[in-house]
């Protein structure tokens, strides 16, 4: 029974993160800010979040493209706060925390014509410092597709997206480092 509480307690947690003090920031969790290896024509500097229908986005904003038109938002919260507030609760035990992942990754997608995108198919590659790879597929949640990643490693990390969109595949990749 008690496994079975801890199950449901951490599908509402993954499921409704809201629920859950979400980091609005990586001050104190190690993260540093992202270096992006993207061309400067993948520069968003005047995106209109709010327009994309995610003013109140999950985590820290961490990297913005333009790809064939099509807009990206990345935003990075970390697990462990969220973790942390159901354990207290008492919807999860510490060895459900031990095996979740580092950090929840989310990328909001607007199509060319600026709607916000909510049937696509997304993955993310995450390629660690040590050279490790991640393959995970994102979730359509709170306006965008979400994973949960390991990025407990300090060092630079090159992660890679590919939405599918319509038939179309759009691919996006930056390096985001963490200390």
């Amino acid at each position: 029974m008690k496994k079975r509480i801890a199950i449901l307690g951490l599908a509402a947690l993954l499921l409704c993160p809201q629920a859950f003090a979400a980091d609005s920031g990586h001050a104190g969790h190690g993260a540093a800010p992202a270096a992006s290896t993207a061309p400067a024509a993948h520069d968003m500097a005047g995106m209109d979040h709010k327009a994309m229908g995610h003013a109140a986005a999950m985590g820290a904003s961490i990297h913005e493209a333009t790809v064939d038109g099509y807009k990206l938002a990345y935003h990075l919260s970390s697990n462990a706060e969220r973790m942390e507030a159901a354990k207290k609760a008492g919807t999860l035990s510490a060895a459900d925390a031990a095996k979740a992942k580092s950090h929840h990754l989310m990328i909001y997608i607007a199509n060319p014509a600026g709607a916000k995108v909510t049937d696509a198919k997304v993955g993310f590659l995450v390629k660690g410092p040590d050279g490790k790879e991640q393959t995970v597929m994102g979730m359509f949640m709170e306006g965008g597709f979400s994973a949960d990643v390991d990025l407990k490693a300090p060092g630079a990390y090159t992660i890679k997206s590919k939405s599918t969109v319509g038939g179309k595949n759009v691919l996006d990749q930056f390096t985001y480092t963490t200390r």
